[in-house]
């Protein structure tokens, strides 16, 4: 079980031109659950020596909050991807860890 969270960004924006406030990543060697603004979504993927490679096809909402959007998971995954790179740099060596997320061609995401 791995655990990363964060609660502020020093200013970064999703792309709505929300404030990136709150960033929880959780989840096995198999999966990552990400909440971000509420909501949850499951990626399954693969942890690696410093991070998890995350399929964003397999994507599915475990804890959502009215209509579905497909823009919400990209923010989702945005803002994720920007907390580990962010949580990357102000750590130290020891404790660098990153999620990618891959298409099914496996070509980077984010």
């Amino acid at each position: 079980m791995f655990r990363r969270e964060r609660k502020n960004i020093s200013g970064e924006k999703d792309n709505s031109g929300h404030e990136i406030e709150e960033v929880r990543i959780t989840g096995t060697k198999w999966y990552a659950d990400v909440e971000y603004r509420g909501q949850v979504a499951r990626f399954h993927g693969e942890l690696c020596i410093n991070g998890f490679a995350a399929t964003a096809s397999g994507a599915r909402w475990i804890k959502h909050k009215g209509p579905f959007r497909e823009e919400e998971m990209f923010e989702l995954m945005r803002a994720a991807h920007k907390y580990t790179l962010h949580y990357t740099k102000t750590h130290s060596k020891a404790e660098k860890w990153i999620i990618d997320f891959y298409d099914d061609d496996k070509k980077v995401c984010f």
